[in-house]
């Protein structure tokens, strides 16, 4: 972007459609603050922040721009085929017009496949990758559920990827997406999925609404036990997990089974190790993490966003502290990388590292 487009950017809808900027940038939206990661997972975060980020993201999460450095914006093709046979497909498993469940799931492995394998906890780009597309779709859908937020009625207990957990009922059509051209119209629609009159929410997608509506993402137990663990919350008791014969299993029991073959281990579960299997995962403040003894205690504990300050001096601090990260995990701590540039490097420099500014 040359200078004179970024000197007429002050807020993030400035430049149309959109365009990716560097610079220092600000957000106190406790509920969708500035998306920014660690080696193990994405935070959002409210207070000052210098990145590159797309302009949905900073519109997400209501951003004040304090300062610019540079600029990106997409280039497009005339060529609408191929956006257009996405938006087919698109629409056609959101309207349910396929012929069986093979076409239904088919269409989705296609839709979802079209950026590359980018969004995955191990990232695999593929032959399909688009980087900038991906980014866009990203921070649209941060953009949206953000304009969900607004809309909803507060508290919101808990999110997932596409959903709320609310006290008062809001279904129905939130608003429209179209594409570029307005030629293609999507509705936004809220529907009730699930209700709970004494929910327990332990951690991202592990939660209890009632014995039909509830996610056990993670859990190694058998799942009739781990029902009778959050319908009875006890502070002892004994679970059967399942140990399959498989090439990585480590078991030395498993390694005598054959490939395909398993068996049933009995675990005696103690209170510490509830409190330990239902903790609840760091991406907000909270007062206490135990979940388990929360929800029997039946009281819940309120949240808020980290702070750009706490982040970086604790989250980022904790989680790896290191420098450089080589696309084979190799690993090269800051004391080696300080040591390197101070002593030996053939401009030798004193550096500080951003996560150390106090």
């Amino acid at each position: 972007m040359s200078p004179s487009e970024l000197d007429s950017i002050s807020k993030p809808t400035d430049f149309y459609p959109y365009c990716w900027l560097y610079g220092s940038f600000e957000s106190n939206d406790d509920l969708w603050g500035l998306p920014t990661r660690t080696e193990k997972r994405n935070y959002y975060v409210n207070g000052r922040i210098v990145g590159l980020y797309h302009t949905y993201d900073l519109e997400a999460s209501k951003a004040k721009i304090h300062e610019l450095f540079y600029g990106l914006k997409p280039v497009f093709s005339n060529d609408r085929s191929l956006h257009d046979r996405y938006a087919k497909l698109t629409m056609q498993k959101l309207e349910g017009r396929y012929v069986d469940l093979l076409e239904k799931y088919g269409i989705k492995n296609i839709a979802n496949a079209s950026l590359g394998s980018l969004g995955m906890f191990r990232p695999q780009p593929s032959s399909t990758s688009n980087f900038p597309a991906y980014s866009t779709g990203l921070a649209m859908s941060h953009l949206i559920m953000s304009r969900i937020f607004d809309l909803a009625p507060k508290p919101i207990h808990y999110i997932d990827t596409d959903s709320l957990f609310v006290e008062k009922l809001i279904q129905g059509k939130m608003f429209d997406l179209t594409d570029l051209n307005q030629e293609w119209t999507i509705p936004v629609v809220l529907e009730l999925k699930g209700f709970g009159e004494q929910p327990y929410i332990f951690r991202s997608k592990l939660y209890y609404l009632n014995k039909d509506v509830c996610a056990v993402q993670g859990v190694k137990i058998e799942f009739s036990d781990w029902l009778k663990i959050v319908t009875t919350l006890p502070d002892l008791t004994t679970a059967k997990r399942q140990i399959k014969g498989t090439i990585r299993t480590k078991s030395s029991k498993a390694n005598e089974l054959q490939f395909g073959r398993w068996y049933y281990e009995i675990l005696g579960l103690r209170l510490e190790d509830f409190a330990r299997n239902f903790q609840a995962d760091d991406k907000r403040w909270r007062e206490t993490y135990d979940s388990y003894n929360l929800c029997r205690e039946k009281r819940y504990v309120s949240s808020r966003a980290w702070t750009s300050k706490e982040f970086y001096q604790h989250k980022v601090e904790d989680d790896n502290g290191l420098a450089v990260q080589f696309p084979g995990s190799k690993k090269i701590s800051r004391d080696y990388i300080r040591e390197w540039l101070e002593k030996y490097s053939k401009s030798k420099q004193r550096i500080q590292f951003c996560i150390e500014w106090k």
